[in-house]
């Protein structure tokens, strides 16, 4: 991990999603939602474990 900022910006019906300068992921609004609940399962998963 670093400290490069993440952006999230809409553009039409796609939402982009920057990581610094190396990574950027371009998706469908759905898919969007899809990955952001993916991520917050697994960290509510983490969370429990602590």
């Amino acid at each position: 991990m670093t400290d490069e900022p993440v952006t999230v910006t809409a553009e039409g019906d796609r939402v982009r999603i920057r990581y610094g300068r190396g990574a950027t992921l371009s998706l469908e609004i759905g898919e969007a939602v899809d990955l952001v609940d993916a991520v917050a399962t697994v960290l509510g998963e983490v969370a429990e474990k602590r």
